[in-house]
């Protein structure tokens, strides 16, 4: 709580006294937004100036959570209304926000509470239980299978399982001449989560999601190899044979009492170690990182990391996986163990909550170029402010963007 109890402020010349507050008494909560408004002069800025400690109060008092404020202190903060004296022009508008943290020598991340905390989570996927008559959560992933142009599967990062030599000419191929032909990306890859087989019709005979409409089924793949329905509208970079599949039996039969009812992963363990294993490997425990990264990729039918840093090529040779690109980002090259990290994460955590593959790759510097870097503020909240949206947020790079708002050329070149 900041208070001021009948605080006076009188400022003195050499000739005359001005009493700036008189009798002023105040509590601010914890918590609570207060605003003070009054006429230029009336005293508003003293207030402050007491209550941040660049003034003492000729007398009365002022506290902060019942301590006596006798100076300026890292636990108050106080920020003009003159934005371009109050922010250091030099930063971006990230760190201009985190130039706080870095005062009080607060670190990015202390990855060795991280580190603990994953290991003391969850033990097995958790869950969430849908109903299509009373709810909860069942909106957004009955969109699973909205099977329209905007659920194929981007080759950008389920390529990096290829190992037929697609990706890499997709990769080389110019981004506005990707899909020319209308030739969706097809992929081979010994990765069991994606179909097997050389061949398109092999890959459908491999799995068709019709063996996986059962109730409460584990379907054979996370992806199909689509059969019919190709849609070829909008930029060719986005054309895949492939969508996803993984929940399809919760989609069409739930749990027995109806299609969408029953439980639906919505966190798995996979997300919990792999955060556990990027701890790891920041604190260089490669070996432990290894065991946890090795646990979904053996599965699934790839080799196990054997190379105990972060500089070794992940094993396979001409085969490997993950292949991610590399400088000049037209050519690819066989990805290290916090690489083999990223893939096991997405796969696993693909459509399973909000936002996934997003947060990481901001997290990672993965996104590509111009990606906005900040979630938007509710409408409500700007219309409250009546500011321009423009002026607080926006869509990406163009008028009234924030410096640093949106995403520099990430790892991969995009």
């Amino acid at each position: 709580m900041l208070q001021l109890a009948n605080v006076r402020k009188v400022f003195k010349s050499a000739t005359e006294s001005y009493v700036a507050l008189d009798g002023v008494n105040l509590d601010v909560r914890i918590g609570e937004l207060f605003c003070l408004l009054g006429p230029s002069g009336c005293g508003k800025s003293t207030v402050l100036n007491i209550l941040a400690g660049f003034e003492q109060a000729s007398s009365g008092s002022a506290s902060a959570n019942g301590t006596p404020i006798r100076g300026a202190g890292r636990d108050r903060v106080l920020f003009f209304q003159d934005a371009g004296s109050a922010l250091l022009p030099w930063l971006t508008v990230e760190e201009n926000v985190r130039f706080g943290l870095r005062v009080r020598k607060v670190a990015r991340a202390d990855w060795d509470a991280i580190i603990a905390d994953a290991q003391n989570g969850i033990t097995a996927d958790h869950v969430n239980v849908t109903n299509t008559t009373n709810g909860p959560f069942k909106t957004w992933v009955a969109q699973y299978e909205s099977f329209a142009l905007w659920h194929q599967m981007p080759a950008w990062i389920i390529g990096m399982g290829d190992v037929s030599g697609s990706y890499a000419n997709w990769i080389a191929t110019p981004t506005s001449q990707k899909g020319q032909g209308n030739t969706p990306f097809f992929m081979i890859t010994p990765d069991l989560r994606f179909p097997q087989g050389a061949s398109r019709a092999d890959q459908q005979n491999d799995f068709r999601i019709t063996s996986c409409e059962g109730a409460s089924q584990t379907c054979k793949r996370y992806f199909a190899n689509r059969i019919g329905n190709d849609q070829f509208n909008s930029l060719g970079w986005g054309w895949s044979n492939y969508d996803f599949v993984r929940f399809h039996s919760w989609f069409k039969a739930g749990d027995g009492t109806g299609a969408q009812n029953g439980p639906i992963v919505f966190f798995t363990k996979t997300e919990l170690d792999m955060l556990q294993a990027e701890g790891l490997i920041r604190k260089s425990r490669y070996a432990e990182a290894a065991a946890l990264i090795n646990v979904t990729r053996t599965k699934n039918g790839l080799p196990p990391l054997t190379d105990f840093d972060n500089t070794s090529p992940v094993p396979g040779g001409n085969s490997c996986i993950p292949k991610v690109p590399v400088a000049p980002y037209n050519v690819i090259a066989c990805g290290n163990m916090m690489e083999a990290m990223k893939y096991e994460k997405r796969i696993e955590t693909a459509y399973t909550h909000f936002a996934a593959w997003y947060l990481d790759s901001r997290g990672w510097g993965d996104l590509a170029e111009n990606t906005p870097l900040f979630w938007a503020v509710p409408y409500q909240d700007l219309q409250a402010r009546g500011a321009e949206p423009g002026n607080i947020y926006s869509a990406g790079a163009g008028v009234g963007t924030a410096p640093g708002s949106a995403a520099a050329k990430g790892t991969y070149g995009w």
